[in-house]
């Protein structure tokens, strides 16, 4: 008696949760999504196809579509010159391989820059460490100057 209450209970809460589902699906913004997602540089396999799979929908349905319009647009603004080299400066990955050919170029060369400045940075910092060596170096010499001068 109680197993056929729980399995009840179950399947109403199935039915429940996948008509809420389905609902939620068909109120998502794909191109958004899709948009979205390009411009985290993520791929558009690996991306639509977790979402494919939570949402039940076909790869040629008007979601797909959507979301696939979306994601072309939204690589303009990842695939590019500025993300490639922000990308660099904050020591992430360089994640290209959402990026076709035309636009890798630009990604790659901010990428390239970016790591330039990087590099230096570093430079210039050692530099401003050994300055500061160097004049502490030089202030005890003056220091012990003036009192070996004073002693005479």
């Amino acid at each position: 008696m109680i197993l056929k209450h729980f399995l009840f209970i179950f399947i109403v809460f199935m039915s429940i949760s996948c008509s809420h589902l389905k609902e939620t699906c068909s109120e998502i913004n794909w191109y958004e999504l899709g948009r979205q997602d390009s411009t985290k540089g993520l791929t558009k396999e690996k991306s639509f196809a977790k979402r494919q799979k939570m949402c039940l929908i076909k790869s040629e349905s008007i979601y797909a579509k959507a979301y696939e319009n979306g994601f072309l647009f939204g690589l303009t603004s990842y695939c590019n010159f500025k993300t490639g080299y922000i990308y660099s400066l904050s020591q992430m990955e360089k994640e290209v391989s959402a990026c076709p050919d035309n636009l890798k170029v630009k990604y790659l060369r901010g990428y390239e820059i970016g790591t330039h400045m990087k590099q230096i940075q570093s430079l210039q910092n050692e530099i401003q460490q050994k300055i500061q060596i160097i004049n502490k170096k030089l202030k005890n010499h003056e220091e012990h100057f003036s009192i070996v001068e004073s002693s005479y």
